[in-house]
């Protein structure tokens, strides 16, 4: 089980709680969640979290936080909480910015006291194999002969940098 913590509760009526909440929940496929939002809406730069029947999820006001899970007596962040479709909503898992993703852009942005990177292996089936549904292409399995071409095109392009703050080692490193 993966761990949110956040400041708001899951109820979008209720009142903020002045204490940190934590909310317990699953990893849910990204071909899951694919049939949840639409092929195109999620990314492997994405991972998604939450009960399918619904009842448990991070809500508004929640983005930023963390998603980690405890491996061997130590906290990793997986994710990074970024949206979804209200709140734990049946057939909405939340969505979260996949961290692993982006570890060659947050060492190159982190030139001390950098994170350190571990491997995490999940252990149990992976029931996302078993997932269809329209618009996500099925899993093929097995071997086949195929003769693949490459072309390289070098286009010039332009790219954005992120900007924000965040907390590492009791020290705030600003992007700008």
């Amino acid at each position: 089980m993966l761990s949110v913590d956040t400041f708001f509760l899951l109820l979008v009526s209720l009142p903020a709680p002045q204490t940190l909440q934590e909310v317990q929940v699953p990893i849910v496929g990204n071909r899951q969640c694919k049939c949840s939002y639409g092929a195109s809406s999620i990314t492997d730069n994405m991972v998604c979290a939450g009960l399918l029947a619904g009842g448990k999820d991070s809500c508004q006001g929640d983005s930023g936080g963390p998603l980690v899970i405890k491996q061997n007596n130590l906290w990793i962040q997986a994710g990074v909480v970024s949206f979804g479709n209200g709140c734990a909503l049946r057939n909405f898992p939340g969505v979260y910015t996949r961290v692993s993703q982006y570890q060659t852009w947050i060492n190159t942005q982190i030139t001390t006291n950098q994170p350190g990177f571990i491997a995490f292996t999940s252990t149990g089936n992976d029931s996302d194999l078993s997932v269809s549904c329209p618009g996500v292409p099925p899993i093929v399995t097995g071997t086949a002969n195929t003769t693949t071409t490459t072309t390289t095109t070098t286009t010039a392009s332009t790219t954005t940098k992120p900007t924000g703050k965040i907390f590492l080692n009791n020290t705030l490193f600003e992007f700008t």
